[in-house]
């Protein structure tokens, strides 16, 4: 993909689409952008599409839950904060309480994106296509919005449900209609249910949503990605394979040749499959809480900082360089060095990802081990590192999730979840002691005036 401006690609958004879109790169507050909102025509369609894009930019979801809870939780990463109360220090210890308040806050903002997106579905599913729409682009609306609604889902399960067992009853509840309270006696879907629902929506934004244009719009592409991953942790391994190797085969990505310059070029990287724009205001976001008072690359409040574990684990790697870093205060994770202009994406899917969830599928599904090992090596050589040498699916598997820590760690929350499929969470973090412990209490504030949702156990 030939790399272009971010001011040019802002021009091709208003030609694409509609230049309301335009308006998630400059989000407006959040009172102004109702969760359920009158969608009349065309217009009012892209604008109420704008804001369910605008959901994911929260600080307590896409720009904090993401690139940090995970990591904490598993291991990599150290609060630098003295307090035990808040979120930071209870994650690190794998003792996060149900009354924390950005807990609630990554709860409201996952939940709010889903009834954003419910929302756009209902209202302009009953749109009639002559109501101002140019060629597919309704469809392509909803194609879109149930992307969105099903990665809102994936990530609620992931973090609140046991999303590792699809026999569980404790899943997490389904906002599949729209509605002004954000969760108003809904009760908890089974795993199974929500796996179906998160896959009926990729389905038809798989058929639908738009071809790959821009990294931070959602397409057909990113759709087939997402379900390569939920195929994934859902354990049909052979349909996580093929749906990886068409992503891969489709000739739409292509691996950056150079690590570091995937950060460099951010939205705009040809491997971005699907990421989200920064909120541009300084002093917010995972950049702020990453960077040290006295890093090189900007005045940050340094909440959180690579372990030693991670360390540890990156010693020798070439990648280690562009990943983290030393300021006077200590070590600092370097994949978003642009502090001062803002403008540092989350990275949701990347096409090294899709190698790393074909290189595990096949292992895990009876292909042949050099397969798999040839999909794990692809990423090992743009890394610079000596090519696997497994010779059972075992010992290609323990590299594997390795290999994905190294690669993608403090993007998407992957070093966690990893290590609760692979089952061996409680050798990496000796503070998980517990089943109970590899979900997320649900906020009191949620579960306390709803008879219908129940807790998880243990809280």
């Amino acid at each position: 993909m030939k790399k272009i401006p971010l001011i040019i690609l802002v021009g091709l958004m208003c030609t694409l689409t509609s230049c309301e879109i335009f308006e998630v790169l400059e989000p407006q507050p959040q009172q102004s952008l109702s969760d359920v909102t009158a969608v009349q025509n065309a217009k009012d369609a892209e604008s109420a599409l704008t804001g369910v894009y605008s959901a994911l930019q929260a600080d307590a979801y896409y720009f904090r839950m993401q690139p940090i809870y995970g990591p904490l939780l598993s291991g990599y990463m150290s609060s630098t904060t003295s307090t035990t109360r808040n979120i930071t220090f209870q994650s690190e210890t794998n003792s996060v309480q149900p009354g924390d308040n950005t807990l609630s806050n990554s709860w409201r903002d996952i939940y709010r994106m889903a009834n954003r997106a419910s929302n756009v579905i209902d209202k302009v599913g009953a749109l009639s296509d002559k109501a101002g729409f140019v060629g597919s682009r309704k469809n392509e609306i909803l194609g879109e919005a149930r992307f969105l609604r099903a990665l809102a889902h994936f990530d609620a399960l992931r973090f609140f449900g046991q999303f590792w067992d699809p026999s569980s009853s404790l899943g997490i509840p389904l906002r599949l209609v729209p509605g002004d309270a954000i969760n108003a006696q809904l009760k908890r879907s089974t795993v199974a249910e929500v796996y179906a629902s998160i896959n009926e929506d990729l389905d038809f934004a798989i058929a639908n949503a738009p071809s790959f244009g821009q990294s931070f719009l959602v397409s057909a592409e990113a759709a087939k990605a997402l379900k390569a991953r939920v195929a994934l942790y859902e354990g049909k391994y052979a349909e996580a394979a093929q749906l990886a190797d068409e992503v891969i085969g489709s000739g739409v990505f292509s691996l950056e040749n150079n690590y570091a310059d995937i950060f460099v070029n951010r939205l705009n990287s040809p491997e971005l499959v699907f990421g989200v724009f920064a909120s541009q205001v300084e002093g917010s976001g995972h950049t702020f809480f990453l960077l040290a008072p006295s890093s090189p690359l900007g005045q940050g409040r340094y909440d959180y900082a690579p372990s030693q574990a991670y360390l540890d684990l990156m010693d020798g790697d070439p990648r280690s360089e562009a990943s983290f870093g030393f300021a006077p205060e200590g070590p600092e994770v370097r994949k978003y060095p642009n502090l001062t202009i803002g403008d540092d994406p989350t990275y949701v899917i990347r096409l090294a990802e899709l190698y790393l969830i074909k290189a595990e599928a096949l292992a895990r599904s009876g292909g042949t081990i050099a397969d798999a090992r040839t999909a794990l090596n692809v990423v090992r050589a743009r890394a610079g590192v000596e090519p696997s040498q497994a010779q059972t699916a075992e010992e290609l598997l323990a590299e594997i999730q390795l290999e994905k820590v190294k690669e993608l760690a403090f993007e998407g929350s992957h070093e966690w979840f990893d290590a609760i499929r692979f089952g061996n969470i409680r050798q990496i973090k000796t503070t998980v002691l517990s089943e109970n412990q590899f979900v997320l209490p649900i906020p009191s504030d949620e579960v306390d005036p709803n008879n219908e949702l129940d807790q998880n156990p243990g809280y």
